[in-house]
């Protein structure tokens, strides 16, 4: 390499920091960090070094990979870099600011003593008005308290310790900071199966989330509201509000959480057993776990568990769960890790395992004991209610256990349906069955059958009568419903 190529490659390098540091210097979120991910990891070095604000960058986008030591790493040059700026004062505590935000923005690092991490960041807002660096709410996931990181553990003090937590918000986030606390009330009270309360609060807060036109905080209002609309068994009017979810965030220019909406769209369709959406988004919209893992994707992941769940692909499942299950350990995502423990279980019990079933229910009801996650069980319906119902009769059968199973079982009455296995045309019908099914649906009779499959009437009452006995149907209509509700045509 010559010189003159050696300087352009400096200077383009000087560029492309400099463009960085325009792009993440204003209130950013982790999508826009992701999304510069290529960028940032082609940079030398020496140049991130020389950046506090790259340099945190980088450590966040090695977290969103689960790759926490290459996030620590980051985080120690900081630091090294802090130990060389030590006799100028402002750059030394300029670092020191960055150092107190990665501490609580980095999910991976200790959670121990939180509220006293959040108070030193205080500090740092209240000496840099203009410092924009703050923690991240919601990972671009529909929920705050399980956010950027598991709050859940912190949820009682939103009813014991109001007056101190909601003036931390407040500081933190100005005038959001009312409704982010709010919010998280509503949220825990939803867990907590206080469906009315949490409703409550919720109808005070939309109208004023939609005026100030926050797109994270509206996504984690209307995607509540929309379970309790689940729960309460109004699953008609689910599709037109996430078509207007949908709108209003196109409208914020909120398009990194669409994703997360088509997602929410695919769990409405397994509720209503609308195989053919959930069977479209898994060959088109999906994250792949094979490609690059992302924790901004995790939600989707979640989703795609229970379509695999749902289409008996046990090994897939346990391969992605497990893929999912390192990170979540790690940063003690305690509501996470109940939803997963729940799914496990539920795919064992499917697979006639009940040791392993029962192994990873456990798991899952210890930290539904502890923070209350009651509904994150309880909306898996009639799978896991019948797992409980065994559970409770071999294992133990206490105050939690109870309640889940009537929760679930009313969960379950609303959508008998949900997570059921579908039909499979490969295993159930023949090739002719599947010929004589197709025509069916669009109202041939016998004979018009007959004649365009070139076999006789008789044949085709043959085929008819195994159609009828395989789908578990008494008649033509029922088998055409059956057929579409299933995606077997």
């Amino acid at each position: 390499m010559n010189n003159n190529t050696a300087v352009e490659n400096e200077n383009m390098e000087k560029e492309t920091a400099l463009y960085l540091e325009s792009q993440l210097k204003s209130d950013v979120g982790r999508y826009k960090i992701w999304n510069q991910r290529e960028l940032l990891r082609n940079l030398p070095i020496q140049i991130i070094e020389k950046s506090p604000m790259i340099c945190s960058a980088c450590a966040i986008v090695e977290e969103l990979s689960d790759d926490y030591n290459k996030a620590d790493e980051y985080i120690a040059r900081l630091k090294r870099l802090q130990i060389l700026y030590r006799a100028n004062s402002d750059k030394y505590e300029e670092i020191e600011n960055y150092l107190r935000c990665m501490d609580i923005e980095l999910a991976h690092r200790s959670t121990t003593d939180l509220f006293n991490k959040y108070k030193l960041l205080l500090e740092v807002l209240e000496k840099q008005n203009e410092y924009k660096l703050k923690p991240t709410i919601t990972l671009n996931r529909p929920s705050l308290l399980n956010g950027a990181r598991d709050n859940y553990k912190y949820a009682s003090h939103l009813f014991t310790a109001k007056k101190p937590l909601k003036m931390m918000a407040e500081k933190l986030y100005q005038r959001e900071g009312c409704m982010i606390f709010d919010l998280a009330k509503a949220e825990a009270l939803y867990q907590e199966n206080k469906i009315a309360e949490s409703l409550s609060l919720l109808s005070n807060l939309i109208p004023r989330l939609e005026r100030m036109k926050n797109p994270e905080l509206l996504f984690v209002a209307l995607y509540l509201r929309y379970c309790i609309l689940i729960v309460t068994g109004q699953l008609d009017s689910v599709y037109c509000m996430i078509d207007k979810m949908k709108n209003k965030l196109n409208e914020l220019d909120a398009f990194y959480l669409i994703p997360n909406i088509n997602a929410i769209r695919v769990w409405a369709a397994m509720l209503d057993c609308n195989y053919p959406l959930i069977k479209e988004w898994g060959k088109n919209h999906a994250p792949d776990e094979s490609g690059e893992y992302c924790n901004l994707d995790r939600f989707q992941y979640f989703i795609k568990l229970r379509v695999y769940l749902l289409y008996g692909k046990h090994m897939l499942l346990v391969n992605l769960a497990g893929r999912m299950l390192q990170g979540l350990l790690q940063l003690e995502r305690h509501a996470e890790l109940c939803e997963l423990y729940t799914i496990l279980a539920m795919s064992y019990y499917n697979e006639k395992n009940e040791k392993q079933a029962f192994q990873y229910l456990t798991e899952a009801l210890e930290l539904c004991r502890k923070y209350k996650f009651y509904r994150i069980i309880a909306n898996e319906g009639s799978r896991i209610y019948l797992l409980l119902r065994d559970y409770a009769c071999a294992v133990i059968e206490d105050n939690t256990v109870i309640k889940l199973m009537q929760m679930s079982r009313t969960f379950g009455l609303f959508y008998p349906d949900y997570l059921k296995p579908k039909l499979y045309k490969t295993t159930t019908l023949t090739a002719t069955e599947m010929d004589v099914l197709r025509l069916l649906c669009v109202e041939r009779s016998n004979e018009e059958i007959g004649t365009y499959l070139d076999i006789t009437t008789r044949t085709v009452k043959f085929h008819v009568s195994n159609i009828f006995r395989k789908l578990g149907v008494k008649n033509r209509r029922q088998a055409a419903k059956a057929a579409k509700k299933n995606g077997i045509v």
